[in-house]
């Protein structure tokens, strides 16, 4: 496993609570570490740090893993960082077109996901990789001595980099007078114009809402009548229109909550709250499936955790056919969209929250915040203030799963729901209750295998409005 890959879970596992906040840091300096030198040495050096859930229906453990020394060779993205911050300076300096700029980042992105590079490199040896369904993540330790080879190997390459630069430079003379380009023009650009524009106050987002209800002849709150003569989830209607999807950098995000404009283009409904137990036990009893361990902390009307992907889904597939509407999950846009309500700030009530508002792990603060209680368990649905559209619980008690493909580069699967046939890790979203609170903010994102069942992890479903027969198979 490359450098990128093991980064990306161990944030993934820090998000997800799977590690606090202390072994992430130790864990990431050791993989930068690695990366420097070359050199991973037996976890069974060290003890082993556990993570912080350990659901019973979780994969084999990573003490069953061969954590034999891993070769130079196969740290194939050793400075890649460096060299794409190199390209980065000599595209804005004008050191090189746009063109070439793009074709060299290419390369290296190519070589990072290959591992083909001009290097030498000693003899192979068999990778070890960390296990998607992990319980547990080694904490690796690196060899002093190697330090001072590490350092001079690093000069050289920096030397070359610059070499290389420089002859460019020579063979392509830029114009003196000729500007360099507008870092806002690159693809990554964090401020978008006319951001206040996408703000609305309560009363613009909910006299938009009355509007579309009126609209398609339904209540704002409904719920569908199903064949076994129950009612479903209750529902909130949401009008169409655009947002900001994403976060600047001031609000302390990750890279892949880069800032771009979405514009929704249906109406649709979701439910108010993530779907409890009390809903989906209704389904695995009609369908003779086991029902979810609770945990211990109860069933009713706290949301239903421990519940795969593919689980969400066949729930919605059968709320579809009870109620001869058409039911699904939300895509990653949807989410966001109904859970800022109209709002460009960190959460749907402002710039910093507390425990009185969310259940998260409250002794963590945001952003000039208070310390409060940590409930170490999911809630009751509906316990916290609703946003401007009626939601509740979009900030905390649990993730929730998208239909949406996870993509770090925001390139069009957050509006899209992902294939039937599409096994790969699917976007979450909303924090959860053992989470700190910046994982709880609207832009807040990672990725889940879909067969994954965890304690942090529920869901919310989304009916779409068919304005030919909405009307008719609805009751108020």
């Amino acid at each position: 496993m490359n450098f990128k890959e093991r980064l990306e879970q161990l944030k993934a596992a820090r998000k997800a609570s799977l590690i606090d906040e202390a072994t992430f840091q130790r864990a990431k300096q050791t993989l930068f570490t690695e990366l420097k030198t070359g050199v991973v040495v037996s976890a069974e050096q060290e003890p082993t740090q556990h993570k912080a859930i350990s659901p019973p229906r979780q994969a084999q453990s990573a003490t069953e893993l061969d954590h034999s020394v891993v070769p130079a060779d196969e740290q194939m993205d050793m400075n890649f960082q460096e060299r794409l911050d190199q390209l980065k300076s000599a595209y804005q300096l004008g050191l090189m077109d746009e063109k070439t700029f793009r074709q060299s980042k290419q390369t290296l992105f190519t070589e990072l996901k290959t591992g083909i590079v001009q290097v030498e490199t000693p003899a192979e040896t068999p990778q070890t990789d960390f296990p998607t369904h992990s319980v547990e993540i080694p904490i690796q330790y690196t060899r002093a001595s190697k330090r001072g080879t590490s350092l001079l190997l690093g000069l050289l390459f920096i030397g070359v980099i610059a070499s290389g630069i420089y002859g460019w430079r020579l063979r392509n003379p830029v114009p003196v007078h000729a500007p360099p380009p507008a870092v806002e023009t690159t693809p990554m650009a964090d401020v978008l114009p006319d951001a206040q524009a996408y703000q609305k106050s309560p009363q613009q987002v909910q006299a938009l809402q009355q509007q579309a209800a009126q609209r398609f002849g339904l209540p704002i709150i409904f719920q569908d009548p199903l064949k076994d003569g129950s009612r479903g989830p209750k529902l909130v209607i949401i009008p169409a229109g655009k947002f900001l999807m994403g976060a600047p950098v001031t609000e302390g995000g990750d890279v892949d909550e880069r800032l771009h404009s979405v514009t929704i283009e249906r109406t649709f409904a979701i439910s108010q709250y993530p779907v409890t137990f009390q809903d989906y036990e209704r389904f695995a009893q009609a369908q003779d499936l086991p029902i979810p361990d609770e945990q211990g902390w109860g069933r009713g009307q706290r949301p239903v955790i421990n519940i795969t992907w593919q689980q969400a889904h066949a729930y919605a597939e059968w709320l579809s056919g009870q109620s001869e509407q058409r039911y699904r999950l939300p895509t990653e846009a949807e989410w966001e969209y109904a859970a800022r309500a109209g709002t460009t700030t960190p959460f749907h009530f402002g710039t910093t929250i507390n425990t009185g508002q969310a259940n998260y792990a409250g002794h963590f603060v945001y952003q000039g915040g208070q310390q409060g209680v940590y409930r170490r368990q999911t809630f009751p649905v509906g316990q916290f203030a609703v946003n401007a559209w009626g939601l509740a619980d979009v900030h905390g008690n649990v993730w929730n799963w998208t239909c949406s493909v996870y993509d770090q580069e925001y390139s069009g699967a957050e509006q899209r729901c992902a294939d039937d046939n599409e096994i790969k890790p699917m976007a979450v979203r909303g924090g959860s209750w053992s989470n700190e609170p910046k994982d709880l903010r609207s832009a807040s994102r990672f990725s889940l295998n879909p067969d994954l069942q965890l304690n942090v992890v529920g869901f919310r479903v989304v009916r779409e409005i068919d304005p030919l027969r909405g009307r008719f198979l609805t009751q108020r």
